[in-house]
């Protein structure tokens, strides 16, 4: 048994090692996961339409082709897909209407 107990002395500090290269590497993950996610935010911002202006002619413009578009998606009897792009038409129509009665 005395035989055996230098191998078991260096497998225990073999799987020590392993385990703080384990953790340096969570670690390191971590930090680059952190990065990445500080990344993706500043990807969404800057995604963010929040400062693009449409005026009233492109609002009308998309509605009629939303309409069309819908009209021909009734005629292929495809209707669900015709509810779905006609619920886009009214709302661009609606927002036309909301910025014709703002002035925009």
């Amino acid at each position: 048994m005395n035989e055996e107990q230098p191998e078991i002395e260096r497998l225990k500090t073999r799987v020590r090692e392993l385990e703080a290269e384990v953790n340096t590497l969570r670690s390191n993950m971590e930090d680059k996961n952190y990065k990445i996610d500080q990344l993706n935010a500043k990807l969404y911002r800057y995604k963010q339409p929040s400062n693009l202006r449409m005026s009233r002619g492109t609002l009308d413009t998309l509605t009629n082709w939303r309409l069309e578009d819908a009209k021909r998606l009734y005629e292929n009897k495809r209707f669900h897909s015709s509810v779905y792009v006609g619920g886009y038409a009214v709302e661009c129509a609606l927002k036309y209407a909301v910025c014709r009665s703002k002035n925009q």
